[in-house]
């Protein structure tokens, strides 16, 4: 994929977030570490998910795959993330050879300019509220997925401060809700959902706009990660495409979805 210079710049830093992001959430999971071997770092947990099993920030090579399957076969769900600069065909390569199967990609988007229409957004910090939050959060990713499951991931959103929780409300109701990470002058904008019954109203899209309001006064760049279908609708909001996220497992039979 060719890259114009502008768009060039914004792919390092807006890898950097995901990695940070990414390592926060699986460390907070519980019976979870996250440990840095050469050429990736590494996050193992006890429950059995994406969220606390994958390897990231990879350099591929023959050694570094093999070591990575060697850990993926002792665990029922485990991914891996190629991620800008490593994510063209021999990368895939080095991985396929191992084993590892291509699940799906997300783009890479930053933001180019500021919208107008934006709301307030609330800042959760109190404890037990981000533990709500984040549980409002997993029932529109992960309501599938079983109890346990949604527990743990509500935990792993809820407990690292330094990942912000924001929520809209309407009415004393929460409309919407993001999670913001912050990271080398860079804010990542991750897990926004919107209440069903407040969708196609523009809820989302005044989420987004107020975070890259807020950060573009900072002199902070927007990242974020989605599924191709959501590509166009973030083009209109300001954002352009500089990367993607490829996500890639063993796949021994039917294995838990990431994406709940």
């Amino acid at each position: 994929m060719e890259h114009s210079p502008v768009i060039e710049t914004g792919i390092l830093p807006a890898t950097r977030n995901l990695v940070h992001t990414y390592l926060m959430l699986g460390a907070n999971t519980p019976g979870a570490k996250v440990q840095e071997e050469t050429g990736m770092w590494l996050c193992t947990g006890t429950m059995e998910h994406p969220i606390c099993n994958f390897a990231v920030d990879i350099e591929p090579s023959n050694e570094v795959a093999a070591r990575i399957r060697e850990l993926a076969l002792q665990r029922k769900a485990f991914c891996v993330y190629l991620l800008p600069p490593f994510d063209g065909s021999e990368h895939f390569a080095t991985l396929e050879k191992q084993g590892f199967l291509l699940s799906h990609r997300l783009k890479m988007l930053v933001a180019d300019e500021v919208a107008e229409d934006r709301i307030e957004l609330e800042e959760v910090q109190i404890p037990q509220d981000r533990r709500k939050l984040a549980e409002f959060m997993v029932d529109q990713f992960f309501h599938r997925l079983p109890t346990a499951f949604r527990r743990g991931i509500a935990e792993a959103t809820a407990a690292p401060g330094t990942l912000k929780l924001y929520r809209a409300v309407w009415n004393e109701r929460t409309a919407g809700a993001v999670m913001v990470s912050e990271h080398e002058s860079v804010v990542g904008i991750y897990n926004l959902c919107v209440a069903p019954h407040f969708r196609n109203r523009g809820w989302g899209s005044s989420i987004v706009r107020t975070i890259v309001e807020s950060a573009s006064k900072r002199g902070c760049g927007v990242t974020l990660q989605c599924e191709a279908s959501l590509a166009s609708w973030y083009a209109s909001l300001g954002f352009r495409e500089v990367g993607s996220v490829s996500v890639f497992g063993l796949y021994r039979g039917k294995e838990i979805d990431i994406m709940g």
